[in-house]
């Protein structure tokens, strides 16, 4: 039997999403943000270095450029 969500009284979405007060106390850079969690294991599995991974997360760097050293392990 179907159960109707809205009679459910907590759902648990398990995000990984950054603390807000975190995220707005710095710049807003995608990469930085979207490489925290499992995103790194899927690069390091496809070849990339922790060093490599590590400098994606740089926003001093241009994101063009991070997005060159990203994309073929993506």
């Amino acid at each position: 039997m179907p159960i109707d969500i809205s009679t459910i009284p907590i759902v648990d979405t398990h995000e990984h999403l950054v603390d807000e007060a975190f995220r707005v106390s710095r710049e807003n850079d995608i990469l930085a943000m979207f490489l925290r969690h499992y995103v790194t294991t899927d690069l390091a599995n496809a070849g990339m270095s922790g060093g490599q991974i590590e400098e994606l997360r740089d926003p001093g760097q241009p994101l063009e450029k991070r997005w060159e050293e990203l994309e073929p392990f993506w």
